[in-house]
């Protein structure tokens, strides 16, 4: 979760956030952002592969340039499992198309895929400065309400 940024957007809009990171300094400025700001943020030292997602316990995971990488065969069974029914899942992120559209698409089956972008490096232009060396991938996906 970095600083905080999104976090503290989603907080802002009604949202109960929880995030991780793998930075005390970083989970510190999130928190004291938050508290400056009168936001609840609840925050977690941890990384991708040691934070446990739980079961049917989230409505919306956001994945914004945080090194998960969406090609891991891992991955979609993971946030499937921790996501509830319904629940979405937001990725942004560089990536090195190692898959085609048909694979990615492919290792995400068990969700209904709500949007995907492809787009050329130098396509998105935010503050993310690989963004501008690498493809940048847009992923919206949700479970689906019944199995």
């Amino acid at each position: 979760m970095g600083r905080g940024r999104n976090a503290l957007y989603l907080a802002s809009q009604g949202w109960h956030v929880t995030g991780y990171d793998l930075s005390p300094a970083a989970l510190a400025a999130a928190n004291s952002a938050a508290s400056q700001s009168g936001l609840k943020l609840t925050t977690h030292l941890a990384r991708h592969e040691t934070f446990d997602f739980g079961t049917a316990q989230w409505d919306l995971i956001v994945c914004l340039y945080n090194y998960m990488d969406p090609d891991d065969p891992k991955l979609p069974a993971r946030l499937h499992r921790a996501l509830r029914p319904n629940g979405i899942i937001v990725f942004q992120t560089a990536w090195n198309r190692e898959l085609t559209r048909p694979q990615l698409t492919r290792l995400w089956r068990n969700f209904q895929i709500l949007r995907y972008d492809d787009l050329a490096p130098g396509a998105v232009m935010d503050e993310w400065e690989p963004s501008l060396t690498y493809p940048t991938l847009k992923l919206v996906l949700q479970k689906p309400a019944t199995p």
